[in-house]
């Protein structure tokens, strides 16, 4: 009768998979997930005996800790665990091959199907997780059974290292950051968090909600995503993703115009190239039209600030030059207040950035020139560069955009008071492009005086 009772549960069981294999199969095949399928993350013709103790080392150790602390414990845990398996057959032989099939169908399926691509890794079979549990449990319940006074200290000797192993795993799994498994969404908001102002906007160019989720944890915000301007209350900071799919879009491109329109300021995580947005086009319109006040490293992460034109444009000090049919509207120094007096010692680096906007269409492809003057009208210093550098091209230019150019000038000179110039020339003639005030009189050599620099020793 028991035979007949576990002869139709094996029955139903079977049926059960024969209808689920079915229905995947008929996914599974069409899509080639059989023969091309791997995971980046994942190995390829692991041992069958490697991957069972790192499977073992991995569900009882953990894997945040350090590969020699692995390799030295793995193989005793695993003998110890076969040999809770061989006590389990000698008392109850039928869940000790329940338990044994357990683990080694799910090995030797990964086994075989990771022979000829990537597929093995430790997480993909954590499904057997249950039947480790229950072998150590069962391991501790026979070590308290012994008829010995020493098997007090054995299962306290066993609970302590399985516990001191999980706590040391956990230890290194929240606090150390060689064993994170994401990149350090908490440290990118942490800065976000100290340094957001109304009318901030937060950009990533990859589809991930890390950032979402980490956001209603620093801020105040719990409300839903959703497309707003950015009159956005300083305890609401939005988070969109540009572009929507792998490449942008045009409707893209219109977006972020808008954003930069309507906000003052735009937080930025570029993704790797690789990952999305593979041609940077949100990077590259944030480069060209903002200006970059903050770029910052954080573990795997890369946070930027930008200003929009709504920010930048109260803050520049005022040109309003015309270099052919470009207008320097004006610059900032970067570290220097507007209006205050720019010194700087000898051989240190100044980074001034250009305001441009262009009047009407430009015909040529113009060089930015910045030369360091001093009382005799002789050069002491000069920078050349295409515009953004060299990303964007004046003949490109469109009218009344805003142009954002940063460069960073070396005033190697002896101490003195010098003047900084700018202006534009043609690098196939090496001709200057008239430059003119807003007075519309001529400046002297093309060059439009920005400041005066002091050069102390």
């Amino acid at each position: 009768r028991d035979l007949k009772r576990a002869g139709r549960a094996l029955a139903l069981w079977s049926a059960a998979q024969i209808v689920l294999i079915a229905a995947y199969g008929a996914w599974l095949l069409p899509t080639d997930r059989v023969t091309a399928y791997g995971e980046l993350s994942a190995e390829q013709s692991v041992g069958l005996l490697d991957m069972l103790t790192r499977t073992v080392a991995s569900f009882v150790l953990g894997d945040t800790v350090p590969d020699a602390y692995q390799h030295a414990l793995a193989p005793i845990v695993t003998i110890a665990l076969i040999a809770c398996l061989i006590v389990w057959a000698r008392q109850d032989r039928a869940r000790a091959i329940f338990i044994a099939l357990y683990i080694a169908v799910p090995l030797v399926g990964v086994y075989l199907t990771s022979l000829g691509r990537p597929l093995f890794s430790e997480r993909y079979i954590t499904g057997i997780l249950p039947a480790y549990f229950l072998l150590i449990a069962f391991g501790l319940t026979t070590l308290w059974k012994l008829q010995n006074r020493w098997r007090a200290i054995a299962v306290a000797l066993a609970a302590i290292f399985l516990i001191a192993s999980a706590a040391y795993a956990l230890a290194n799994y929240y606090f150390n950051p060689a064993y994170a498994k994401a990149p350090d969404w908490r440290g990118v908001w942490q800065v976000i968090a100290q340094e957001r102002r109304a009318g901030d906007i937060v950009v990533q160019n990859f589809t991930d909600d890390a950032m979402s989720y980490y956001r209603n944890r620093f801020l105040l915000a719990t409300v839903p995503q959703i497309q707003p301007g950015c009159n956005n209350a300083i305890d609401y900071l939005p988070v969109i993703t540009l572009p929507k799919d792998f490449f942008a879009t045009a409707e893209d491109q219109k977006r972020l115009a808008q954003l930069n329109a309507d906000c003052q300021r735009i937080w930025f995580i570029p993704a790797a190239p690789d990952w999305w947005d593979p041609a940077r086009a949100v990077e590259k319109y944030l480069t060209r039209h903002d200006d970059l006040i903050l770029d910052r490293t954080i573990s795997t992460l890369q946070l930027q600030l930008y200003q929009t034109p709504r920010e930048f444009e109260t803050q520049l000090t005022r040109i309003d030059a015309r270099v052919d049919n470009a207008q320097l509207v004006g610059y900032r120094a970067e570290g220097f207040a507007r209006g205050e007096k720019i010194s700087i010692a000898a051989g240190k680096i100044l980074r001034v950035v250009l305001y441009w906007r262009a009047a009407n269409q430009i015909e040529k492809d113009y060089t930015i020139f910045a030369h360091l003057v001093d009382a005799n009208d002789q050069i002491a210093a000069q920078l050349d560069h295409a515009p953004v550098p060299g990303d964007y091209a004046t003949s490109v230019w469109r009218s009344d955009e805003w142009i954002v150019d940063a460069f960073d000038l070396r005033v190697d000179a002896p101490p003195g008071m010098y003047m900084l110039a700018v202006g534009l020339y043609d690098p196939a003639t090496l001709e200057r492009a008239p430059a003119r005030d807003p007075n519309d009189a001529r400046f002297a050599n093309d060059r439009v005086t920005l400041f005066q620099i002091t050069i102390s020793p």
